[in-house]
């Protein structure tokens, strides 16, 4: 009986550990992570915010909500330079001391909508990931314009459904306090 028990558990465990061998995981699965391997930009065309442009709500939508299967449904927003607008949600520990790249937590939509952008069904809550420099001197509450570039959207190590959830990889080149 022990043999059969012992036995029963060994291949479930060795099913298990080769179900999570086929789950492949690309990078990092949170923003810190992915924040802390932001290399330093070259390009100063990042600087011009003249060369981000602002969203319709359905590009908005399709920015922020991607497939977890990036092969068979493509994300043609890698490399866009766009204008959200939102409001801090959260900076993690460390923010104000950070001297490479950090993030912070912000309810971000296509528009302004102000101190009600958290209240909106037209907002989504996702991590600013930049250097620190760039994001400047924001805190909780503060409103804001992101100039931001769409990088490939991370996944988060959640799955839903046995599909692989993914947030936006959105990296900040400057940031507006507007209220």
């Amino acid at each position: 009986m022990v043999g059969l028990f012992g036995s029963i558990l060994a291949n479930n465990s060795s099913n298990s550990s080769a179900d999570e061998a086929t789950k492949t995981v690309e990078g990092p699965t949170d923003p810190q992570s992915l924040a802390s391997a932001l290399a330093t930009v070259g390009d100063t065309s990042f600087g011009d915010l003249n060369s981000y442009r602002t969203l319709d709500e359905s590009e908005f939508k399709k920015i922020m909500h991607p497939s977890g299967n990036l092969v068979e449904y493509p994300y043609p927003y890698v490399g866009s330079r766009v204008v959200l607008y939102g409001k801090v949600d959260g900076l993690p520990s460390g923010y104000e001391t950070a001297s490479g790249g950090t993030y912070f937590d912000a309810t971000v939509s296509w528009h302004d909508l102000g101190p009600i952008v958290s209240w909106s069904l037209n907002s989504v809550d996702v991590p600013i990931i930049g250097l620190r420099p760039d994001l400047g001197n924001v805190e909780p509450g503060s409103n804001l314009a992101i100039y931001a570039e769409v990088r490939r959207p991370f996944l988060t190590g959640a799955r839903v459904f046995d599909s692989a959830l993914r947030k936006p990889f959105l990296v900040a080149h400057a940031v507006r306090v507007i209220r």
